[in-house]
């Protein structure tokens, strides 16, 4: 109970704060990259290295990531079957594929598992369209339904938990 007040307490100071909602929606779109991957590989340990030195909001990645990580096993097989074909199907990419792999760190990301490079690639293909819906959807939330959300009882309790309290003395002090 405490792992989903301390999400919702998160996702309500993210929406409710004063991050734009370009940062928001560029932080959730990198964050479904990373949750696509598979974790037992350095590419998304890369990624969120990343993601530390391009101005995403961390907050949004780390949500974006945590959803995403729930969705990637019920695509796992559709990954698994994109990254076969783009590795083994088209014949103009296998120098590609061959050089990457010859290079001395780029083969240790796992590129040429199938289902990393699928993941990948849905990951890439969907970050336009994740970028412009989840802009849409805080846009849509701040002016339309924030005031309304914010009189759910749900709201209120996550409001009165130590760790929004935390947060907003923190963010008072740090005025961030």
């Amino acid at each position: 109970m405490l792992l989903i007040i301390k999400f919702l307490s998160k996702t309500f100071a993210l929406l409710n704060g004063e991050v734009s909602p370009r940062q928001i929606a560029l932080g959730f779109a990198y964050g479904a990259i990373i949750g696509l991957l598979p974790a037992n590989g350095p590419l998304p340990y890369v990624l969120i290295l990343l993601s530390f030195i391009i101005n995403f909001n961390l907050v949004a990645v780390g949500l974006s990531a945590a959803i995403a990580k729930i969705q990637s096993f019920f695509i796992d097989s559709l990954a698994n079957s994109i990254g076969y074909y783009f590795l083994t199907q088209i014949p103009g990419l296998k120098g590609f594929w061959t050089a990457l792999y010859n290079m001395p760190i780029v083969a240790f990301t796992r590129f040429n598992n199938t289902i990393v490079l699928g993941s990948l690639i849905i990951g890439i293909a969907f970050f336009i369209p994740n970028y412009f819906f989840i802009r849409g959807l805080v846009k849509l939330y701040r002016v339309r339904l924030r005031d309304q959300v914010m009189r759910f009882k749900i709201v209120s309790i996550v409001k009165a938990s130590s760790f929004y309290k935390y947060y907003v003395s923190f963010k008072g002090i740090t005025g961030d």
